[in-house]
């Protein structure tokens, strides 16, 4: 078989025809594809917006009876936590009657005098409006003094995303390889096979990526078998440990408990570990939060982050031993305490 027909029988209907190609036409598919964040972030921003839908926010003020309905769903401070942990920003269009369209895309912009450009998706096209700042609802977290107008996610520095595409890529890389099984060439010197060196050629040229479509013709154009060899790429160890590293910074980076992320049965030890994470890094950022959308709404906005809490033991207790000292029979006590 010559290389001609070799090099045919490799191919199929829609193959690359090298291993170049091969690289070029993955890479056209990433940079075209719109990919989500990697799993360890997207868990971090769920554990987030799962736990603030929880919280209890009120409105109260001349117009808070109007805003309460909309910010006091939980889909709606679930949905705006997201876009905070994601992209560091939410904004939203303040309309008439009260309510508030979240933006796909935007452009904040002036000097003496802020404007807003949003952008709001629908099935059959989208829409852009020019905002002044008082018809915008501008959440956002991490914002530094050089652009105070723009927030940052934060895992927005992490290396997370590229270590693991490098770890993609290692696990999909093509590695077949195509070898001729030609025998040592003859030493002019000794009149001998030269194995050794021919040894040495054969493993130099297994340490190389991708394919290898070589001659299958001896010296007096006879054809010689050639035998189809597939390389397993082992994932680099030291990207393993680096990816681990990373993704613990990726929970340290809400101050997320390890205890939590730990492979045991839930305890005490947990709730309380819950509890000083709901009281420390949640209740600080949506307190920041409810002082922004207090701003934007013109309303006093609060949020109580305790029913994002586990029940601690102690605390059911005293919920239904102040219910049932109230009149309310055990049953609906315990209930209500959630035990």
């Amino acid at each position: 078989m010559g290389f001609g027909n070799l090099l045919n029988w490799f191919r199929s209907d829609n193959a690359p025809a090298d291993y170049t190609e091969a690289r070029l036409r993955d890479g056209l598919v990433r940079a075209t594809t719109d990919t989500e964040p990697v799993q360890a972030i997207s868990n971090a921003v769920m554990l987030v917006s799962q736990a603030a839908a929880r919280c209890d926010v009120t409105c109260t003020g001349d117009i808070g009876s109007a805003w309460q309905p909309i910010v006091s769903q939980g889909r709606f401070i679930s949905t705006l936590m997201r876009d905070l942990m994601l992209y560091g920003n939410a904004v939203y269009e303040i309309t008439d009657p009260p309510d508030l369209m979240r933006a796909a895309s935007w452009e904040v912009y002036g000097k003496k005098t802020i404007r807003y450009r949003l952008t709001h998706p629908y099935p059959d096209g989208e829409t852009t409006k020019n905002l002044v700042r008082d018809a915008v609802c501008h959440v956002k977290v991490n914002a530094n003094r050089y652009q105070p107008w723009l927030g940052r996610s934060p895992f927005e520095n992490s290396m997370l995303a590229p270590v693991e595409r490098g770890l993609i890529e290692q696990a999909l890389m093509v590695s077949k390889r195509i070898l001729t099984m030609p025998g040592p060439e003859i030493n002019p010197e000794t009149r001998h096979d030269d194995r050794e060196a021919y040894t040495a050629k054969l493993a130099e040229s297994l340490k190389t990526q991708g394919y290898m479509l070589v001659q299958s013709k001896n010296a007096r154009g006879t054809d010689l078998p050639v035998s189809v060899v597939t390389l397993k790429l082992e994932p680099d160890q030291h990207a393993l440990a680096l990816r681990e590293n990373l993704v613990r910074e990726v929970y340290e980076s809400i101050a997320y408990p390890a205890i939590l992320r730990a492979e045991a049965p839930p305890g005490q030890a947990e709730k309380d570990a819950r509890a000083a994470w709901i009281d420390g890094w949640l209740t600080s950022t949506m307190d920041s939060v409810a002082e922004q959308l207090s701003d934007a709404l013109a309303c006093t906005v609060k949020i109580d982050t305790t029913p994002a809490k586990v029940p601690q033991i102690q605390d059911q207790s005293k919920i239904v031993a102040e219910l049932a000292g109230a009149g309310i029979p055990v049953d609906e006590a315990k209930r209500i305490a959630g035990m």
